[in-house]
């Protein structure tokens, strides 16, 4: 996006993660964000990552429509994973100049949207994880216009699942209120807040998963 605000944080459950994310600059100024997790963590999780990046990079340059990408990256990853192993990924395209958000989403957790207002929204969009199912899978590509000030939150389920001492998890709703209390500053201070929120929440336990947020801050006019 033109004069874009993007920033990105992951913290790994061990010295390597299975979480994902990248930044891919498409034509006619429009970039696509990708997050996604890898069923389970450490080596195993990390290996499959870079290929799950080249293939994403290379369906991004010929797909327009995001359900589309998300199917080819299916079929592609059937018969090339390790037994029982999977991953969840958002494919993302932001448009400055038409205002607009087109998204896939593959068994991830639903990215927030927090409106200028300060107004939450959730983005859901229905489709399986990919490397799971067999035959003509279906991934719903929805659409939605951005106005300047919205602030969008990808996430990995790292920092919704993180558990207090009760074990009680951080949830959605935490997600929103550290967003809220941030958004008027910079996409950073969003991402800092949810995971200073999440590892607060936390205490003194360590991680037990990956966790890692995305912040897309759409800037003002003037």
């Amino acid at each position: 996006m033109r004069d874009r605000d993007v920033v990105a944080r992951t913290e790994p459950a061990k010295v390597v993660g299975g979480d994902y994310y990248d930044f891919v600059t498409l034509p006619d100024g429009r970039l696509a964000v990708v997050i996604a997790d890898v069923s389970g963590k450490g080596l195993p999780a990390a290996l499959i990552m870079p290929a799950v990046k080249i293939a994403l990079r290379t369906l991004a340059e010929r797909h327009a429509d995001s359900g589309s990408l998300l199917a080819e990256l299916n079929r592609i990853f059937l018969d090339n994973l390790p037994p029982a192993s999977y991953f969840t990924p958002i494919y993302a395209v932001f448009d400055a100049v038409a205002r607009r958000l087109v998204y896939a989403n593959a068994g991830h957790p639903p990215a927030l949207r927090l409106r200028d207002s300060g107004e939450p929204e959730w983005l859901v969009a229905e489709g399986p994880a990919v490397g799971l199912l067999h035959g003509d899978v279906h991934f719903e590509a929805a659409e939605l216009r951005f106005q300047p000030g919205d602030v969008f939150v990808f996430y990995t389920d790292g920092i919704t699942d993180a558990a207090d001492a009760a074990g009680l998890d951080f949830g959605q709703g935490r997600i929103v209120e550290a967003a809220q209390g941030a958004s008027e500053r910079s996409a950073a201070a969003v991402v800092a807040a949810i995971h200073g929120a999440a590892d607060a929440f936390r205490g003194a336990a360590a991680r037990s998963d990956d966790a890692t947020v995305i912040a897309v801050r759409v800037p003002r006019a003037g």
